[in-house]
C-alpha cells in the first residue's frame, strides 16, 4: 500500500546543499592545484598512490583519482582536501563503453573539517571525525560512522555533514555511547540518497542524530525492521520508507512523542508497506518490493521511481536529485572529434567540447 501527503523541502537546506556541493568545483576552478593520481601500470599521473598526493596537498587543493581495476586501498585524510573519482556503474549505465572500472577504496577516515569526497566507490566503512565533511556521489557499501564526544575508542565532532547523492549499502550513525536519548550529532543532511542494504541489524537505517534533515531518500528493501532510530527534534520528509507501522514507532527512542519531529506527521513520506503487524508471516513473505529485482544499478532504481512515484519523492525527486553514476561536479569531455588522416607537415585540427556537470 502506497500513500502519500504533502510537504517541501526548506530554502534553507537546498540552499546549503547547493552550496556544499560546488565547493567541489570551486576548489578546482580557483588557485588550488589539481594532484592527479593512478595506480594504472603505464599511467602518465605524478602520484601512484592517494596517501603521496595528500601528504603533497595543501588545504584547498583536489586529488583527482583515476579508475582502476585495482582498489586503493584504505586512507586516512587528515587535510581540507576535495577527493573526486571518476563515478561508478559507468560502463553499466552505458556512460562508458570501455573504462578502468570505479576508483576503488577499501575505509576512509575523515579526520579535517570541510572535507569533500564525490565520485568514489568505497568497499569497507567511512569514518568522520570533523565537521562539515562532505559525502556525495560515491558508492559506499558499508556504514558511515559520526563520530561525537561519547563513542568508545574515538571522539570527533562530526556535526553539519553533508550526506548527498549517493548510492550506499549500509547505515548511517551518530554518537551514540551514552547518547541513545540525547545524541551529540546535529546538523546532517542526509538527502537524495539510494539505500539499498537490509535495515536488519541497523543495515540501511539512520540513528542518533538530532537537529537533522532526512529527505528525499529511497529505500528499496522489503524490512520490518526500523529505518530510523533515536532521530530528535529533526526535519524528515519526501522519501520512500519501506514499513510505516516500524518505523513510526521507532523513530524516536523516548516514550513520548516528540512534536518537532516532522516523520510521524507523514510529511509526504511514502511508505512501501503500510503494517505487518495484522498479518501472518505467511503473508508478510509473500509481499513483494516494487525494487525487487531492480537494485543492481542506480538507474534501475530510477526506471521504478518514474513509473511509480512521479517525481514526487525518493532519490530522483526534489530541487538537486540523484546523479546518474556519481558523475562528479567539474568539466567533461562531451565530444572529441580527430581527424583520421593529417598530410606531413599540415596541422591537426581537434575539436574538444567541454561541458560542466551540475
Amino acid at each position: 500500500m502506497i500513500k502519500e501527503s504533502t510537504t517541501k523541502i526548506t530554502k534553507q537546506m537546498k540552499k546549503t546543499i547547493v552550496i556544499l556541493a560546488l565547493l567541489a568545483w570551486c576548489g578546482v576552478a580557483a588557485q588550488s592545484a589539481i594532484l592527479r593520481v593512478s595506480n594504472v601500470v603505464g599511467s602518465t599521473a605524478l602520484y601512484s598512490s592517494i596517501d603521496e598526493a595528500i601528504m603533497k596537498a595543501n588545504d584547498g587543493d583536489t586529488i583527482m583519482v583515476d579508475g582502476s581495476a585495482t582498489s586503493y586501498g584504505s586512507i586516512s585524510v587528515g587535510k581540507r582536501v576535495v577527493l573526486m573519482g571518476p563515478g561508478y556503474f559507468l560502463n553499466e549505465n552505458g556512460i562508458c563503453l570501455s573504462s578502468p572500472g570505479p576508483a576503488r577504496l577499501q575505509d576512509v577516515e575523515m579526520e579535517a573539517s570541510g572535507i569533500i569526497m564525490q565520485g568514489m566507490t568505497v568497499e569497507g566503512r567511512v569514518d568522520i571525525t570533523d565537521p562539515r565533511c562532505v559525502i556525495t556521489r560515491c558508492r559506499i557499501d558499508g556504514k558511515i560512522q559520526l563520530w561525537g564526544p561519547h563513542y568508545e575508542g574515538k571522539s570527533g565532532n562530526a556535526v553539519n555533514c553533508v550526506i548527498h547523492q549517493n548510492f550506499l549499502g549500509g547505515m548511517i550513525l551518530g554518537d551514540y555511547e551514552e547518547s541513545i536519548y540525547e545524541p551529540t550529532i546535529s546538523g546532517t543532511l542526509v538527502t537524495n540518497n539510494i539505500f539499498t542494504g537490509w535495515v536488519n541489524g541497523y543495515l540501511g537505517a539512520i540513528g542518533f542524530v538530532k537537529e537533522s534533515t532526512i529527505a528525499y531518500n529511497t529505500w528499496t528493501e522489503k524490512s520490518s525492521y526500523v529505518t530510523l532510530h533515536s532521530v530528535f527534534n529533526s526535519t524528515i520528509n519526501n522519501n520512500i520508507f519501506p514499513l510505516a507501522e516500524a518505523d513510526a514507532e521507532d523513530v524516536d527512542g523516548r516514550e513520548y512523542a516528540n512534536t518537532t519531529n516532522l516523520y510521524n506527521a507523514r510529511n509526504n513520506n511514502v511508505f512501501l508497506f503500510e503494517s505487518s503487524s495484522n498479518l501472518q508471516s505467511w503473508e508478510w513473505d509473500d509481499l513483494v518490493s516494487p525494487f525487487q529485482g531492480h537494485t543492481d544499478t542506480d538507474l534501475a532504481v530510477k526506471a521504478v521511481e518514474d513509473e511509480l512515484f512521479q517525481d514526487n519523492v525518493g532519490a530522483f525527486s526534489g530541487d538537486d536529485p540523484y546523479v546518474i553514476s556519481g558523475i562528479p561536479t567539474g568539466p567533461v569531455v562531451e565530444n572529441l572529434v580527430i581527424p583520421a588522416t593529417v598530410r606531413k607537415g599540415e596541422t591537426m585540427n581537434v575539436e574538444v567540447k567541454i561541458g560542466l556537470t551540475r
